[in-house]
């Protein structure tokens, strides 16, 4: 990995490493696929359109389909361990956008690189297999509860994904997001009113 203008410390790319699918590999391989990655931060906020091939380590990513009026349906949450760009890997391009919710400190690995071991290395190919139908499970479970769900379901969904709890804060979580906001997420109309509402 490159030690370049390191903005965090390589315990935090192990521990985020031995959470995502990586984990299942020979430590020889998975120092392989590591090796020549960029580690870089995003802030909150950023839409990647074109995800690169990386590794969460830290935050949340927001991953959505667009209508062609510019309204998003949140379709899955990515968080430290999730890998993402995969379906390039795969030959695919899905037609899913990628939003930070939180800043996001984000290992870039070498698709090139993973291309190739791919090609004499099969666990990594099951490891890749493994994490887009983790993908897809969660894409499914979204468009079943929005098909089949509640307004209300939808919303407590998004609610509970996004609540953070801050150290030392009797308060309980806390989830910053306005109503625009949470019904993007939720694919429903905006409501006037605060949620939980009476």
């Amino acid at each position: 990995m490159s030690s370049d203008a390191d903005p965090f410390d390589a315990a935090e790319v192990r521990r985020a490493a031995e959470r995502s699918v990586l984990a299942r590999l020979a430590p020889a391989l998975r120092d392989a696929v590591l090796e020549g990655a960029v580690r870089s931060e995003l802030p909150a906020g950023r839409f990647l359109y074109d995800p690169p091939l990386g590794l969460v380590v830290a935050g949340l990513l927001r991953v959505s389909i667009a209508s062609y009026d510019g309204r998003r349906f949140a379709v899955s949450y990515l968080r430290s361990g999730d890998m993402v760009g995969l379906d390039r890997l795969a030959g695919r391009r899905f037609p899913l956008d990628l939003q930070t919710v939180t800043d996001v400190r984000l290992l870039r690995l070498s698709r090139s690189r993973l291309e190739e071991l791919r090609g004499t290395q099969p666990t990594l190919g099951v490891a890749v297999a493994e994490q887009l139908a983790r993908h897809l499970d969660d894409i499914l479970h979204e468009t079943t509860l929005a098909a089949f769900g509640s307004v209300g379901e939808r919303v407590l969904r998004h609610l509970l994904t996004l609540a953070v709890l801050r150290p030392g804060d009797n308060e309980g979580a806390v989830c910053e997001i306005t109503n625009q906001q949470l019904a993007d997420a939720g694919g429903a109309v905006r409501c006037a009113r605060r949620w939980p509402g009476p």
